[in-house]
C-alpha cells in the first residue's frame, strides 16, 4: 500500500526499571524492511513465556511479509528503540492464505484487512499504546477496506476487553492453526448499524457453545462485564442505520 502520510510525534509515559517514571518523546510511523530486526526481538521478547494460547508465534519469514508490500506495520520508537509494533496483513493473496486456514475467504466479510499482532515493550506498557497504533492504522485502511478483522483468545480477558473498547465486534468462533479456539472479531470501516440493546443476551464467558450459537443466530458480541464468578459478554443484533 503506498501512503503520503507523515509521522506523527507523541510524548509516552517511560517506566524506568528503578521504578522512576518519566515522559519521553516517540515517535509513530511505518515501518519499513529495515526494521525487520528490532521487529523480530521485539515479537521474541514479549513471546517469551506465554502460553501460545494467548500469543501466536510469528516466524521472521512472517514478519518479513508485515514489512513487505504484502502489509503494514505501524511502529513507535523513542530515539532509535522500537517499544511497540501493530502489524496488518493488506495483500489479497495473504489475506486469501490466512483466512483459508479456517475455510473461510474475504467474501465471507466484505473486503477485510486483517490485523497481526500487537506487542509493546514492558517499560512502556500503561499508556494504551495499542490504541494510538489502531487509529493510526485505520488512517491508512480506510481508503482501500471496509473493514478490519482479528483473533482474540477467549482465556485473553485483556486484549478482548481492549478490543471491544477499540470497536471490534465478536462475530465467530474458529479453531486457528494451533488447534485453539479463538474469537473473530471485526471492525467496520464504514458506516453501519446501531446494536438492539432490548434483544441482548449476556452469556458467560466460560460457556463458549452457548455463545456459539447466538452468534449463528446473527449476535455479535459487544461488551464485557464483569460478576462475582467472573466474566460475561453481551451480546446484540445490527439493526438497520438510522438516518439523522
Amino acid at each position: 500500500m503506498k501512503n503520503g502520510r507523515t509521522d506523527m510525534d507523541i510524548f509516552i509515559k517511560h517506566n524506568l526499571t528503578d521504578g522512576r517514571v518519566r515522559s519521553v518523546p516517540c515517535k509513530i510511523s511505518i515501518l519499513g524492511m529495515d526494521r525487520a530486526e528490532d521487529l523480530f526481538r521485539l515479537h521474541n521478547d514479549v513471546a517469551e513465556g506465554v502460553s501460545r494460547d494467548l500469543f501466536s508465534l510469528a516466524g521472521e519469514e512472517e514478519i518479513q511479509r508485515y514489512l513487505s508490500d504484502e502489509g503494514i506495520t505501524i511502529g513507535v520508537t523513542y530515539k532509535d528503540r522500537l517499544i511497540c509494533a501493530r502489524t496488518i496483513r493488506t495483500s489479497e493473496k495473504w489475506i486469501r492464505e490466512y483466512l483459508a486456514e479456517t475455510n473461510r475467504t474475504p467474501e465471507c466479510y466484505g473486503n477485510p484487512a486483517i490485523t497481526g499482532f500487537c506487542v509493546v515493550d514492558k517499560e512502556f506498557r500503561g499508556n494504551d499504546i495499542q490504541f494510538l497504533t489502531q487509529y493510526y492504522a485505520e488512517s491508512f485502511l480506510i481508503e482501500d477496506f471496509d473493514c478490519i478483522l482479528t483473533s482474540a483468545s477467549p482465556n485473553n480477558v485483556h486484549s478482548l476487553q481492549n478490543l471491544l473498547k477499540c470497536g471490534f465486534n465478536i462475530i465467530d468462533i474458529k479453531v486457528n492453526r494451533d488447534n485453539n479456539r479463538r474469537y473473530i472479531l471485526k471492525k467496520s470501516l464504514i458506516e453501519n448499524g446501531m446494536i438492539s440493546i432490548p434483544d441482548r443476551k449476556q452469556i458467560s464467558m466460560k460457556h463458549l457453545d452457548s455463545q456459539e450459537r447466538f452468534l449463528k443466530k446473527g449476535y455479535i458480541g459487544y461488551k464485557l462485564v464483569k460478576r462475582i464468578h467472573g466474566m460475561d459478554l453481551l451480546f446484540a443484533k445490527l439493526t438497520k442505520n438510522i438516518e439523522k
